[in-house]
């Protein structure tokens, strides 16, 4: 019964197109990598040179390496609705970041690219103690994200 039960979980998942999450696979051209941002001690530089590390990349790189460049890398907050008092019930918070990489030679390999991420959360008026440590972990979690969001961009140019 066992044996049926996890076939049929199998078959399930190869057949909704589950693939397990692989690492980055980087050619020659960018074994040598840099990651540049206005903020070099930002989450997201930090966890994309820790990835590309794994994938086997030197991270700085040094002189003739490749660049993988994050512009405009900001996040902002608008509200989203109002309760009946007046005050903002519901807030939106947006990640912006314009991609860019080239090469160790300075050819492009993924032209400029904007990622946009958006979360949206609620504040309670009533209780607004725990409303900045909500933030606080939505914006980690963004962080999280964004770093996610450019390396599937860098994999799918990578994989072209």
């Amino acid at each position: 019964m066992r044996f049926l039960v996890l076939a049929a979980l199998s078959l399930g998942l190869a057949g909704c197109g589950f693939q397990l999450k692989k690492e980055l696979s980087l050619p020659p051209s960018l074994v040598k990598l840099e990651v540049l941002s206005s903020d070099p001690y930002s989450p997201v530089q930090q966890g994309l040179e820790r990835a590309l590390r794994r994938a086997g990349a030197v991270v700085p790189g040094g002189e003739g390496s490749g660049q993988l460049e994050l512009r405009n890398l900001r996040i902002s907050s608008r509200p989203l609705s109002l309760a009946n008092t007046g005050r903002v019930q519901e807030f939106s918070l947006e990640y912006r970041a314009d991609v860019i990489l080239t090469d160790g030679t300075g050819k492009v390999v993924l032209p400029l690219e904007p990622i946009v991420l958006e979360r949206d959360y609620s504040f309670d008026s009533a209780n607004p103690s725990g409303s900045p440590a909500e933030e606080e972990l939505i914006r980690q979690e963004l962080d999280q994200a964004m770093v996610d969001a450019v390396l599937r961009r860098l994999d799918v140019a990578l994989r072209q």
